[in-house]
């Protein structure tokens, strides 16, 4: 965390795979959140808005892959009462808002949280 950035990437609402794109096009890409503290710190700076980050569990329920098709080993999951993720076979992408981190339906149009590598 200490050598990215994220930003929310303009107005526009997109599928999940159109958030990767928009990340893509902004000079990021789709933020990967690996643990419970990156997740907090995001968190405090985000409104009730849902944003799109990077994971996907389409191809095989529970295994859960960035766009590129690397493992995500750790995804500190939050919900309301610790149920995400929660959606089963119909909700595949990973979502966050201020309070949550979960799984939804990858049709569905949120903007995109994207993250930006920093040099010193």
């Amino acid at each position: 965390m200490a050598d990215s950035c994220y930003h929310i990437a303009s107005d526009l609402k997109v599928p999940h795979s159109g958030a990767i794109e928009v990340c893509w096009n902004a000079g990021g890409y789709l933020a990967l959140i690996t643990k419970n503290k990156e997740r907090n710190a995001v968190q405090a700076y985000l409104d009730s808005s849902w944003l799109w980050i990077d994971g996907s569990d389409a191809e095989q329920e529970g295994n859960w892959l960035r766009h590129t098709g690397a493992e995500i080993p750790n995804i500190p999951f939050k919900g309301l009462g610790g149920e995400e993720p929660n959606g089963g076979k119909a909700e595949n992408c990973l979502f966050m808002n201020y309070f949550l981190l979960g799984d939804w339906k990858c049709d569905d149009s949120y903007k995109a949280l994207c993250e930006m590598n920093i040099s010193n």
